[in-house]
């Protein structure tokens, strides 16, 4: 479900869960468990699996499919702490986005301090006021985290290609799909050399 490695001075996190790589509860608690793990010894880079960094979970489906029931509250409730841990972790983090970065994939891209990326596109599928498996809280992180851009993708319910997102900024590079790790890499390195009390949000 979640794989971490030491490289090149950062703790790489990848996430790798179903075919969807979907950030529902379980996943979520591990991405949670994994930060506070890491702590501030590391920076830290995400990425996801083949060509999808990560996308919301369908909370109906998840109840169906588990061997445990998973409410939407319990959904919204892993989100929150998962958001939480990564708003206030005290090295930087790098989106390292090898596909698609969906509803909760967007918000934990959005929450990362830079996103370089490959493939896909980033956004939200619905209006955050038609979604159900996405939190209303989340947006202020968001907003934040990524400014009043990323805020507006998620109340508007859009999604950006690699080059749209590229041209406002929101991400901060395109790369190749073989490039992207090493420089997520390198970049999260760079970033680390700023002292550690500049990337936990207050």
């Amino acid at each position: 479900m979640l794989d971490i490695e030491c490289r090149g001075g950062a703790a790489v996190i990848h996430m790798r869960h179903d075919e969807a790589n979907a950030l529902d509860v379980p996943m979520l608690r591990c991405l949670a468990a994994a930060l506070d793990f890491i702590g501030g010894t590391h920076a830290v880079v995400v990425t996801g699996y083949r060509s999808t960094f990560a996308v919301g979970a369908d909370a109906g489906a998840e109840r169906a499919s588990g061997e445990e029931a998973f409410s939407v509250t319990d959904l919204h409730a892993a989100q929150r702490e998962a958001v939480r841990k990564a708003a206030h972790h005290p090295r930087p983090i790098v989106a390292a986005l090898n596909g698609d970065a969906l509803d909760t994939g967007f918000v934990l891209a959005a929450l990362a301090d830079v996103r370089l990326m490959s493939r896909g596109v980033l956004g939200a599928t619905l209006p955050l006021s038609e979604s159900v498996s996405l939190d209303p809280g989340l947006l202020e992180s968001v907003g934040r985290a990524a400014g009043p851009l990323a805020e507006g993708i998620l109340v508007a319910g859009e999604t950006l290609s690699c080059a749209e997102a590229e041209s406002i900024g929101l991400v901060e590079r395109r790369t190749t799909p073989l490039r992207l790790l090493d420089e997520a890499i390198r970049r999260a390195h760079t970033l680390s050399r700023t002292p550690f009390a500049a990337w936990a949000y207050q």
